[in-house]
């Protein structure tokens, strides 16, 4: 038989196609999550984790990112705590943390402003690649960084 389109009702079924007799819950639809396969033609997503010095800082470089179109979203966290060795002294410091979205191809782009823009001379960019989540988001953050 031909597979059926998935009829979940988590935004209207997952557009994915499923053998018959294989249809999800209506809870949920592992098709859904299923990890994205580079299609040739768009980048996959990745996510960066950013630390700077303080609230002002953090925004300057949220709002330059989405602004350059380097990220779609940059989420400002809010203050944290971080211990760390610095010079051969560990130090202790209050610090911001963001998280942006972005596709692959523009990573190095994102570190290269933040670089840039930072006051620390080794700032922390730690690029984590996202392997799969909501197809819609993942749609919308490769439509927001061109």
């Amino acid at each position: 038989m031909p597979p059926a389109e998935c009829a979940t009702p988590v935004r209207r079924g997952c557009g994915k196609s499923h053998a018959m007799g294989t249809l999800p819950s209506p809870a949920r639809c592992a098709m859904q999550d299923a990890p994205r396969k580079d299609n040739g033609r768009s980048p996959m997503p990745s996510m960066v984790y950013i630390t700077a010095s303080g609230p002002d800082e953090a925004d300057a470089i949220a709002a330059a990112l989405v602004e350059r179109r380097l990220a779609a979203c940059v989420n400002v966290l809010g203050p944290i705590r971080s211990v760390y060795r610095w010079e051969g002294a560990v130090e202790k410091a209050t610090e911001v943390a963001l998280i942006a979205k972005t596709a692959d191809d523009r990573v190095q782009d994102l570190i290269g402003a933040v670089r840039s823009m930072h006051s620390y001379d080794v700032p922390c960019i730690v690029v984590l690649p996202v392997t799969t989540g909501n197809p819609d988001f993942l749609d919308w953050i490769h439509a927001e960084t061109r």
